[in-house]
């Protein structure tokens, strides 16, 4: 079965639709920094989309490869934001969250050269993988914190958000297990990311035009922090 039109088609729209989202943020936000964020998050991913779709055959080589990293990191500076933002005491945590950030920069920058060690020192096995895969655990990491850590009656205005962000970056976990596990991407798995992309769009355009999503406050679990510690921790 060929899955090549499919999976430009697929990626194409997906790039329309968040090209489309970006500037539905940019007008409903009215230019706040948190908002920013967000908008740039979308654009990035409509650029990663858009680049799958252009070089089709080769999705996880070159450009498309180091754009979808580049896609993980955007979402975690806005959820990252957004959590300092939300939360009552934060000056506390301002380290800890520049160190985060940097962290995820040194990530992106690294990428290109870690690629090259993975098909210099190992076959069939790509550390960048693992990179886009810890990318992706620690957003889930921070949807958790921010969902778990907000206030009960905040919870219900971060659904819109955290469901479908979520459902990304786990379904990314999903697909880069199986990558390292089999030593190859499933095509049927990398198609369905932009299906689930496309998807989920909707619902983040939803809690954006409701704007509230952007104002919650959190207390800080210990629970919450230890179980997020003790995955890292494993994993």
């Amino acid at each position: 079965m060929n899955i090549d039109v499919p999976l430009q088609v697929l990626h194409a729209l997906c790039a329309a639709i968040y090209t489309g989202l970006a500037a539905l943020i940019l007008i409903q936000s009215r230019r706040s920094m948190l908002g920013l964020l967000l908008a740039l998050a979308c654009v990035t991913t409509a650029v990663w989309a858009g680049s799958v779709a252009w070089f089709g055959q080769s999705p996880q080589d070159s450009l498309p490869g180091w754009l979808v990293l580049a896609r993980g990191v955007a979402w975690n500076g806005f959820l990252m934001m957004l959590y300092r933002r939300s939360l009552q005491v934060a000056q506390a945590r301002t380290q800890l969250l520049v160190t985060l950030a940097l962290l995820a920069g040194l990530l992106l920058a690294a990428t290109p050269l870690v690629d090259w060690m993975s098909e210099e020192l190992t076959a069939g096995f790509s550390f960048g993988l693992l990179l886009r895969m810890g990318i992706a655990i620690a957003n889930i990491l921070v949807i958790e914190n921010l969902y778990f850590n907000s206030e009960e009656e905040d919870r219900w205005k971060l659904r819109l958000l955290c469901i479908p962000l979520g459902s990304i970056f786990v379904y990314d976990v999903v697909l880069y297990a199986d990558a390292v596990l089999f030593h190859r991407v499933s095509p049927v798995l990398f198609v369905g990311r932009a299906s689930l992309s496309i998807i989920v769009a909707p619902l983040i355009g939803l809690a954006v035009a409701r704007k509230r999503v952007l104002d919650v406050h959190l207390f800080v679990s210990r629970s919450v922090v230890f179980q997020s510690a003790s995955l890292v921790a494993s994993g």
